[in-house]
């Protein structure tokens, strides 16, 4: 019995020793972690060798390109009325009058016509034309005198009708008056 009884007590001892506090065991070892830093390194360093290879190697020179022909661009006539209209890049109209000799830009926001010429015949294929007060005002200009009523500007937003009133500014030619913008 008494091997039976040492083997017990050294079985208690041994658990006891494992167990109690404060006594000191190793900590088992963690798993090794892989050291990313030589990757990165490597990385970094091909990264920046191929764009300092881009740097250095010679851009290719561009091919010349061919010089377009330049092209005759008909100088705007007079009608026979003596007058010039000519749309502008920014949608305003140049108008020169050839009889008063002087020049009007009209803003973009009217639209310029001159009595029977291009402008007024485009001006009823307006979708804005399709207003009755409109009609009325292109049928009203289109029997007045091209060398008294030089030019009109028409407002044909919608917005600023009033009562079938379309805002519109005449130019209009008097050879009986003659004024002086100089001092006498």
């Amino acid at each position: 019995m008494k091997p039976i009884f040492r083997f017990f007590s050294a079985l208690m001892f041994l658990t006891m020793a494992c167990v109690v506090p404060g006594l000191s065991t190793d900590a088992p070892q963690s798993a090794p972690t892989p050291d990313t830093r030589l990757e990165s390194m490597v990385a970094l360093t091909v990264s920046a060798a191929l764009e300092m290879t881009q740097q250095a190697q010679p851009t290719q020179t561009p091919i010349p390109t061919q010089t377009a022909e330049p092209t005759a661009t008909s100088t705007p006539e007079a009608d026979s009325a003596g007058s010039i209209l000519v749309k502008s890049d920014d949608n305003s109209f140049l108008f020169t009058d050839e009889l008063g000799k002087y020049q009007v830009t009209v803003p973009k926001e009217l639209i310029a016509m001159r009595i029977n010429q291009q402008e007024y015949l485009d001006a009823w294929l307006l979708p804005e034309a399709s207003n009755p007060a409109i009609q009325n005002q292109l049928n009203s200009i289109q029997t007045q005198d091209p060398n008294r009523f030089r030019l009109f500007a028409f407002d044909f937003n919608e917005a600023n009708i009033v009562s079938g009133f379309v805002t519109n500014i005449n130019f209009l030619w008097d050879d009986a008056t003659n004024l002086s913008t100089e001092e006498q």
